[in-house]
Order: structure tokens, then sequence, then C-alpha cells
């Protein structure tokens, strides 16, 4: 490694330890820094809600990790995983996480990020999906927690929506549960007023007759 010597600009140094010297002809010298070469950002890898993740409730914060050399990142949220049907396009986004409170309830959305600077933009992040839950103003779910004595448990989920029946509402993500268990394993369930009798973990009443539950 040589340096220059600037007064002169004919005396080379050599900058290891062996000291050489020399002489340049025809050299021109410069003494300005060169800028920084920076990099195009990393990719972005999303953290919330969780892929395929069901039940989200609004205010839903979409949440991702921070990119090297990231400045900024574009945010794409869509209703088909090509997504050409694309519901937000938002770019300029200096934090991590971007919040959303207008999504329709029972609804599969896509979204992904990409990071970007000054020299460019990353790649998309691989596309994420979530369904979100009931959020209209007239239903509500509350879970209640069964603990047994040798503290096994299950959760039970439970509310209202105008469209329930008295049956299984896939559309509500309900689901029938297998025969009942043998004497002696806890199993907790809902037992539907249906013929023939059925069972869920998750269960509504219509909010626009009187239920009880």
């Amino acid at each position: 490694m040589y340096h220059f010597n600037e007064g002169s600009g004919l005396i080379v140094y050599d900058a290891s330890s062996n000291a050489n010297t020399g002489t340049i002809t025809g050299a021109t010298w410069n003494s300005d820094v060169p800028s920084a070469i920076i990099d195009p950002p990393s990719d972005v890898v999303l953290i919330s809600p969780l892929n395929g993740s069901n039940g989200n409730v609004k205010p839903i914060t979409l949440v991702w990790n921070k990119a090297k050399l990231a400045e900024s990142y574009n945010l794409q949220l869509s209703l088909d995983s090509d997504f050409l049907t694309i519901l937000i396009d938002s770019s300029g986004i200096i934090d991590t996480s971007y919040n959303i409170d207008e999504l329709n309830e029972l609804t599969m959305y896509y979204w992904r990020v990409k990071a970007t600077n000054i020299n460019g933009y990353g790649s998309w992040s691989d596309v994420s999906a979530f369904k979100t839950g009931i959020m209209s103003e007239d239903a509500w779910i509350t879970n209640l927690e069964i603990i047994d004595n040798g503290q096994h448990s299950e959760k039970l989920t439970f509310g209202v929506h105008p469209i329930a029946t008295d049956g299984v509402d896939a559309i509500l993500e309900e689901g029938s549960l297998p025969p009942l268990p043998p004497v002696g394993i806890m199993d907790v369930r809902f037992i539907l007023p249906i013929l023939p009798e059925d069972a869920s973990l998750k269960n509504h009443r219509s909010s626009l007759l009187d239920s009880i539950y």
C-alpha cells in the first residue's frame, strides 16, 4: 500500500514495514475522500400476525424485522396472494409496524414488505396471510378456560353474531368435534341444540335473538 506525498506529488511512500520509497511522473493528486458506497437494504422478515393465523381482530398491527441498511419500507396488503387486488400500497414507512383498522371480518388478507434506501430496494418479503375474526359492533367473543384436578385445561370460545345458527357455523370458525371420549378422560365442549347432536369448542348464538348459555 502506498501514499502520495501531497506536498510534492512525486515521492511515493511504502506504507508497509519495508519503508521503501520511489518517484513517479504524470500522476494527479486528489486529496478528496471518496464517498462511502451503500448497498441496497437486506430483505425483510414478517413477524406478526403469524402466517395462516385466524381470528385476528381490529385494530391489527402488521410487524416485521428491521432490515439492515433500510431507510424506509414499502408495504402492500391484498385480497389475493398474487397481489392482483391490492388494498393498501404504502411507501416511506419509517417504523417496522403498520396499523390497520378498516378490515372486513372473516376475510383472508395477504401482505408483504420490502426495504428501501438511497441506492435501491430489497426484495419483497415472503408473502404472509392472516384471517380476520368477528369485528362487527353487535358481536362479541369471550374465552372460558376449564381446568380439571390434574391441571389439564381446555378453552371454550363463545359469543354472538347476527348470522349464527344453532348448528355448526363453519363461516364463524366453528367445527364439529369427534364423539365423546371414554369415561375418565377430560372433555370440554359445547353441545349444540340440533339433531343429531353435534359439538364444538367455539359457539356463537344469534345476536338478533335472546340467547341463554
